[in-house]
């Protein structure tokens, strides 16, 4: 599997990637996004989706907001951003909306952006440049964490600081250093561990320059050096002092992490065509050996949700500097299979070019995913996955 794997640092070509094993029919239909489709969220109800979208002219973005009833999803409208966008999250409420973009997070109110274009309440601006990919709220919801891809850091904003300070920069309580390229992350049940993937680690003696252009040749293929998966600790992050625990290398460029139980972290290496099961246990102690199993999946994966309540995993091969405007498919992926090392691929669904985010409707019933390079949402039935 190479050094890219299991070492760090390390050098090493790709795996590459290997069939899906036959094609699933969950009914997959396309819907048209008004823009490439990053990010994807349910309201809480259900009754809503809103997608954050980027312009393909300007270095703008959006979100558009649909409805949801008994699988009809309807266009409404758009609320527009003059920045680029990427993830969103929700609040359980439904009531507010946390939305990641290059220069801070956007808070938007989501009843009212159901029905009124005028709904963005406010930004934390901290940045420029950031590419803050994927944003997370705390357990007890007073805080959202967004990953800035480009700054190498995770940043922690204060809500209601944000709201009482008209969301001035001084609602940011702390930027937690990681290693390069932070992309994903998930918070344990308990809320106290936060794990995050770093697609490439330090270099260590090297100033950041020289890091991200180590970065810069192994993102273009050039290089292939090991990721990583940290665990930072969030249990004094209400006085700005969350700080990173344990780091291990997670494969080649590694770009999303969830977990399952609380006891399995699952990370997508984009470079190594591979799904990566961990031990969080062993994680949180810096254990080498915490690696569970390997799963080769389609090409570059990125994004995964669980389905069928946790016992399959979806992943998203976004094959997204090769397959440029070609459609690519999603890897169903059995859980216990996975883990017991036995053949776990259930199969495959074409969806449109570079899926790149999943998310699941809260009845559980259907899986959406967004379409970066069709422009598009495709929507699967679940309860025809057998």
């Amino acid at each position: 599997m190479g050094k890219c794997l299991l070492e760090s640092p390390g050098w090493s070509a790709p795996m590459t990637a290997e069939g899906h094993g036959g094609f699933l029919d969950l009914g997959a239909h396309d819907v048209a996004v008004p823009g490439k489709p990053f990010g994807i969220v349910f309201s809480t109800d259900g009754r809503f989706v809103f997608v954050s979208y980027q312009s393909e002219e300007e270095q703008a973005g959006g979100v558009a907001v649909f409805r949801w009833h008994e699988t009809e999803f309807t266009f409404m409208h758009t609320l527009t951003l003059d920045v680029l966008v990427w993830g969103l999250t929700i609040t359980r409420a439904g009531d507010l909306l946390l939305v990641a973009n290059d220069t801070g997070v956007v808070f938007v109110d989501a009843l009212r952006a159901r029905v009124d274009v005028d709904a963005i309440l406010g930004q934390v601006r901290y940045g420029s440049n950031l590419q803050a990919v994927k944003v997370q709220l705390s357990k007890d919801e007073r805080f959202v964490l967004a990953t800035d891809e480009h700054h190498g850091t995770v940043t922690i904003v204060d809500i209601e600081r944000a709201k009482a300070t008209d969301f001035g920069v001084e609602a940011v309580i702390q930027r937690v250093v990681l290693d390069l390229a932070p992309v994903g992350m998930d918070l344990s049940k308990n809320g106290r561990f936060l794990y995050v993937t770093c697609q490439m680690a330090r270099v260590k003696g090297l100033p950041d320059l020289a890091n991200w252009f180590i970065y810069a040749a192994t993102f273009l293929g050039n290089l292939y050096r090991a990721g990583t998966l940290t665990v930072v600790d969030l249990e004094k992050i209400n006085v700005g002092r969350a700080r990173v625990i344990a780091t291990i290398p997670a494969g080649c460029h590694p770009v999303r992490v969830s977990l399952s139980n609380d006891d399995v972290a699952w990370v997508t290496a984009r470079a190594s065509n591979s799904l990566l099961a961990f031990s969080t246990d062993s994680v949180r102690r810096g254990n080498g050996n915490a690696l569970l199993a390997t799963i080769p999946t389609g090409p570059m994966p990125v994004d995964l949700a669980f389905v069928q309540n946790d016992s399959v995993l979806v992943v998203a091969n976004s094959n997204r500097t090769l397959g440029k405007g070609e459609r690519q498919t999603l890897s169903f992926i059995d859980v216990q299979k996975a883990l017991r090392g036995e053949s776990a691929k259930m199969g495959a669904v074409r969806v449109g070019a570079f899926p790149r985010a999943l998310t699941v409707s809260p009845d559980g019933s259907h899986l959406l995913v967004s379409n970066f390079d069709s422009c598009s949402v495709t929507v699967l039935h679940l309860d025809q996955l057998n």
